[in-house]
């Protein structure tokens, strides 16, 4: 899925079909499209109905493949989270970085120089740069550019769809699933548990847990979730877990809510040409470089591609 968009000339009729038209063009039983549906949801913020068929072939593949084939590749986890990635390359670029800052526009001189204006403290900044990496969501993107970038690609990012998300962890007194990592569930509001201490306990292990709760939106365009006060999706949630642990509500000592405005870029149908118009325009080659999910695959593997191939569109630029 990494190659560009070259490499899907011969699959393109794939991406005129959504994945809901070609499950109920195939027959599917609607069990199994219901838990295709669940598994896009969870995955991607985005239903059967919201996505293209050529860019969710691998994740069916990768769900309906046997766990027991020799090269399943597993999962990968890291012991403070992910957020140890961005923090290892701060450290190894030491004072070089800058963080907890607000990027409020982007602009090109006339001579070449990117200029990127900020706000921290309370106090507008300014840096300076022979090329930059933007890496802000497609839409945001297109807002902070003021000049450097052409027309048709400002449009393209601002046309580009981001699912909402939201995320519930719950602490508890005890651990109340420990059978596997993940769970997907069909007739919940949440449409993936987690069993988050899973990588970090002994097996068996039984006291204090965190049980992590994934809510997804029945379509990719409702932004109503966003809205919800955080007691109204806590009590939600714990409602609907009570239908499998009727004592729950008493095990929860804490809760954590976070909104993501910009979970997921929704490859739809015809996403196949916002990728062309993005990949053939120079105004976005430097030495403005764009970068994010949404120009590879709406995945954390998609995101660290798209990264690599902008760091050497940076360098092939200087």
């Amino acid at each position: 899925m990494f190659e560009g968009p070259a490499a899907f000339g011969k699959f393109a009729a794939l991406d005129r079909l959504s994945v809901a038209d070609w499950l109920a063009d195939e027959g599917f039983d609607p069990v199994v499209r219901k838990l295709i549906d669940v598994e896009n949801r969870g995955l991607f913020g985005a239903a059967n109905a919201d996505l293209s068929l050529l860019f969710d072939v691998p994740e069916m593949a990768w769900n309906l493949h046997d766990p027991d084939e020799a090269d399943e590749s597993g999962v990968y986890t890291f012991r403070g989270g992910m957020i140890e990635v961005p923090e290892a390359a701060a450290r190894a670029v030491g004072r070089r970085v800058v963080t907890g800052v607000e990027a409020t526009a982007v602009e090109v001189g006339s001579d070449g120089i990117v200029w990127v204006r900020y706000r921290t403290g309370g106090r507008s900044r300014v840096a300076t740069a022979r090329s930059v990496i933007l890496a802000t969501p497609a839409p945001v993107t297109a807002v902070l550019v003021k000049t450097g970038l052409s027309p048709a690609v400002k449009r393209t990012l601002a046309s580009i769809d981001y699912a909402a998300y939201v995320t519930v962890n719950l602490f508890l007194t005890e651990r109340v699933w420990s059978e596997a990592w993940s769970l997907a569930s069909l007739d919940d509001p949440f449409v993936t548990l987690y069993d988050v201490i899973r990588t970090q306990v002994r097996p068996g292990y039984t006291e204090r847990g965190i049980l992590g709760v994934y809510i997804a939106p029945e379509r990719a365009a409702d932004r109503s979730l966003l809205r919800l006060s955080d007691r109204s999706m806590v009590d939600t949630t714990v409602k609907a877990l009570s239908r499998y642990d009727p004592g729950i509500g008493a095990k929860v000592v804490g809760s954590d809510v976070h909104r993501f405005e910009h979970a997921f870029p929704v490859f739809r149908p015809g996403y196949l040409s916002v990728l062309e118009s993005l990949y053939r325009d120079r105004s976005a080659r430097g030495p403005l470089v764009l970068s994010g999910d949404y120009l590879v695959y709406p995945t954390f593997d998609g995101a660290v591609a798209s990264g690599g191939r902008a760091a050497e569109a940076v360098d092939a630029y200087l």
